[in-house]
């Protein structure tokens, strides 16, 4: 029979999502089954019967320094957040960009900021081809170009030979 354990975890001092993140990494040995009362997080524990674990026992000690390591990844999480915000927005709005650093809880503020490429252009620039990029093939060649049509037959031709030609692989075949 499989050994069960239960570990009870108090709601104040562990959030939901520390719960889960700490539960995801024991499901490789453990069936985990999730209830709650009222001031506490309820986790039972069930040894699956391929696990490489062979004692239940050593679950709860386990089960609780994973979930002091979530919490504190999760606090790190949190600490550094206004952190990583200020360097995506750096890395989004350019080093040119004059953003200022983030008040406390008030996020981001872009001052300065020249959005005049945004209004709507009359210039019709992006229509023009100096390079001749955009040209469509027929126009640029011509429908019945004769170079075109030499080089097909051309080819046309060599695929032919190469089809009537016995290639010899080095081995006898059976056909």
């Amino acid at each position: 029979m499989l050994e069960q354990k239960k570990i009870k975890i108090n709601k104040e001092i562990y959030s939901k999502s520390v719960l889960l993140r700490t539960c995801y990494n024991f499901i490789d040995n453990y069936y985990l089954f999730l209830d709650s009362e009222e001031d506490k997080w309820v986790v039972s524990c069930k040894l699956k019967k391929d696990s490489s674990i062979k004692n239940i026992e050593e679950l709860e000690g386990e089960f609780n320094n994973s979930l002091i390591n979530e919490a504190l990844r999760d606090s790190i999480t949190e600490n550094t957040k206004t952190i990583k915000e200020l360097i995506v927005a750096r890395a989004l709005y350019g080093a040119d960009s004059e953003i200022t650093t983030f008040d406390q809880g008030q996020g981001d503020n872009i001052n300065n900021e020249d959005f005049s490429f945004l209004e709507e252009n009359d210039d019709d620039d992006y229509l023009d081809d100096p390079l001749g990029i955009a040209v469509p093939w027929e126009e640029k060649y011509g429908k019945n170009n004769e170079n075109l049509n030499k080089e097909a037959k051309e080819i046309k031709k060599l695929i032919r030979k190469r089809k009537n030609k016995k290639v010899d692989f080095g081995r006898k075949s059976s056909i």
